[in-house]
């Protein structure tokens, strides 16, 4: 299954937009949050709530499996991630999930810790976004051409 998954749009709906329509072959798309915008635009579009959104609506995390693979999709700031990940690694750990997805950082990237991957795919508003398709996981940037972190 093909997933877009993006975070921290801050608002920035050109961006945002872009990248939806950059992607139109995905199955499913999951934003982590700090959309600042009317979700309702987009109904195709799993939203998990952030620090900076408003709307009550939205859960505050989703775990589900794709592909055979559990996955914990969170925003991060009720884990407390921009200090460190032993939070959020406990609760994906107690929840027993093969991966987290988060964003709040604004920060892309992976690694994995103790056997599950955490991975974060940087802020919209910077123009960075992933598509995780199968167990292949690739960042872009709308600015560039893809890039993938070192």
């Amino acid at each position: 299954m093909k997933v877009l998954i993006t975070s921290d749009a801050h608002g920035n709906a050109k961006l945002f937009d872009a990248i939806v329509k950059k992607h139109p072959d995905v199955d499913m798309h999951i934003d982590l949050g700090d959309f600042l915008l009317d979700y309702h635009d987009y109904p195709q579009t799993t939203f998990i709530r952030g620090n900076r959104d408003t709307w009550s609506a939205k859960e505050e995390q989703l775990i589900t499996t794709i592909d055979g693979v559990k996955i914990l999709f969170v925003h991060g700031h009720l884990f407390h991630v921009k200090n460190n990940l032993r939070t959020l690694w406990a609760y994906a750990s107690k929840n027993k999930v093969d991966v987290c997805y988060y964003g709040h950082t604004h920060k892309k990237g992976k690694n994995a810790i103790h056997k599950i991957m955490f991975i974060n795919p940087g802020a919209v508003k910077d123009g960075f976004y992933l598509i995780a398709n199968n167990d292949i996981v690739k960042f872009y940037n709308i600015h560039d051409q893809d890039e993938t972190p070192n």
